[in-house]
């Protein structure tokens, strides 16, 4: 009889640890996918400002040659 439930609890904490082994496998699949998102949007946040500096940069350059004498005349 102890053999039996020796073996009993044996078994169940075998699943247990299956489980648990999986259910970690699982935590670093989504750990791993989290960090791939946050790089994402990381390098979407950069190029978003590029973005916005590139729209300064040619508003700016747009109003110098606006400026210049004999702006809109063609050489």
């Amino acid at each position: 009889k102890k053999i039996e439930t020796l073996h009993r609890n044996g078994e169940r904490l075998f699943q247990e640890n299956k489980k648990i082994h999986k259910q970690k496998l699982e935590l670093l699949a989504i750990f791993k996918k989290q960090n791939q998102l946050i790089d994402v949007l990381k390098r979407q946040k950069i190029h978003l400002e590029a973005a916005t500096l590139l729209g300064f940069s040619e508003e700016e350059f747009t109003r110098a040659l606006n400026c210049r004498p004999g702006a809109g005349v063609d050489v």
